[in-house]
């Protein structure tokens, strides 16, 4: 294995794994009382996703255009399949240490609370008392979660469906754009750029119709309105359809491609 393609593999590890921690904020606003605080805490963690998405797909592209320059035989599909893998392991990984994070990020928040500083934040994080916290937050997955899904009701299908394929087309857009010009080297930049397209539609169902109603069940929650049971289950089948999301982009992939592949002569 490359150096290029390990990187991009702990890339869109570390990706997935945050993106499926972000739904832990929620439970820790709810819990402290300071969800803005919670909020602006964790975009640290999305500035670093965010560094590791734009570090992915140029790694990623360098690989195959070496490969095409050279006419080496590459098998890019199973390249890819494996690193859709490795966002499926992420997102477990994500779901298992939820519990341990939101204890520890809760304390952070609560740390942020009186220090106010977040470079201060970090300092006292690095420090050996910040050691200490982190093994005090350690916790496992606890099977009592599985309580929240007794009642099928209570299941917030159409929300858990529209998660699911956006999070398949989040998953598989930039590596359905990598394949697609790999495939067709004649439309090679125009298939990239289309990236964006494919994966701003995936983001539209997520920023209007998903993160919307979480937002107001949050508040709901804090208010009295919504049970902690139900707000308890709508968080959880987000982290299961967000695995479930990145399983399902294994099926995206190949019509992805195909799609970016025919808009992109047709342009």
């Amino acid at each position: 294995m490359s150096d290029h393609l390990a990187w991009v593999y702990a890339f869109t590890f570390l990706i997935h794994l945050i993106n499926t921690l972000s739904y832990s904020v929620r439970i820790v606003g709810v819990r402290t009382g300071r969800i803005a605080a919670s909020i602006a805490l964790f975009n640290i963690f999305v500035l670093v996703a965010r560094m590791a998405h734009a570090f992915q797909a140029p790694l990623l592209a360098k690989r195959a255009e070496g490969r095409l320059l050279a006419d080496q035989a590459y098998d890019v599909v199973w390249e890819f399949r494996t690193l859709l893998v490795a966002a499926t392991i992420g997102s477990v990984v994500g779901a298992l240490l939820s519990p341990t994070f939101r204890k520890l990020f809760a304390s952070y928040v609560n740390q942020f609370d009186s220090m106010r500083s977040v470079p201060r934040l970090l300092l006292h994080c690095a420090s050996k008392i910040g050691g200490s916290v982190v093994r005090e937050s350690l916790k496992p997955p606890s099977l009592a979660n599985i309580q929240y899904f007794r009642s099928l009701r209570d299941i917030p299908v159409k929300l858990a469906l529209m998660n699911l394929l956006a999070i398949s087309v989040l998953t598989a857009g930039v590596f359905a754009s990598l394949l697609a010009g790999y495939e067709s080297p004649e439309v090679r930049a125009t298939a990239v750029s289309l990236a964006p397209v494919v994966t701003g539609l995936a983001t539209i169902i997520l920023m209007v119709f998903i993160d919307p109603k979480l937002s107001a069940l949050t508040d709901d929650m804090l208010d009295g309105k919504a049970s902690p049971s139900y707000f308890y289950t709508c968080v959880i089948t987000m982290v299961v359809t967000h695995i479930g999301g990145t399983i399902l982009a294994q099926v995206v992939l190949a019509p992805s491609t195909d799609a970016i592949r025919f808009f992109a002569s047709a342009l």
